[in-house]
């Protein structure tokens, strides 16, 4: 995850050489960086660790950040959204990110979900620290193709079915000061 201190050495032009727990493995040039990103964390309320989901062709208003998103964007591991090898997620105003704003999940276990801001959740929807979906009590909504949705997940409503380290709560969100429609090219 960002501002992981590593060690590496160059593999080719596009790839570095790493080790990765206790073994040799590869990363891609363009994720090394001398600069430290920027982040604040969020503690969040205690929820049972459910993790919801939306389909992403709910998403219809051509002019919107959201699905400007998503035409960037493909479906990737569990039936999940994915850009820049982030899960699209929509979360809360409570942390003050804007849809294409990177963000980690750090579950109670330790599991780290790499996600980024693909929706917003409506004030009216959440409690009052404009985190928690009051209906559901869910803290994240996990945008998906409905037809490649993980077969666990879909049957159980929950993306926390889907690989066994997400069956934990979220403890923290840590939102970077990164956003794709905000970087300067």
């Amino acid at each position: 995850s960002f501002n992981t201190p590593i060690t590496y050495s160059k593999y080719n032009d596009k790839w570095a050489k790493i080790q990765y727990n206790s073994e040799v493995a590869y990363m891609s040039l363009d994720y090394i960086s001398n600069e430290k990103l920027d982040y604040q964390d969020y503690t969040v309320p205690k929820t049972s660790g459910f993790k919801s989901y939306m389909p992403y062709t709910a998403i219809t208003s051509k002019s919107s950040p959201q699905y400007k998103l998503q035409q960037q964007c493909h479906t990737g591991l569990y039936g999940i959204r994915v850009k820049d090898g982030r899960y699209c997620v929509a979360i809360g105003t409570g942390f003050n990110a804007d849809v294409g704003t990177y963000f980690d999940l750090i579950l109670a276990n330790g599991t780290v979900i790499p996600c980024i801001v693909a929706d917003i959740k409506a004030d009216k929807h959440t409690d009052s620290n404009n985190m928690v979906t009051k209906a559901s009590g869910c803290l994240t909504e996990f945008v998906i193709d409905s037809s490649k949705l993980n077969k666990n997940a879909k049957c159980m409503g929950d993306m926390s079915y889907c690989c066994d380290k997400w069956n934990s709560r979220v403890e923290k969100v840590r939102v970077y000061e990164k956003n794709i429609f905000k970087e300067v090219k």
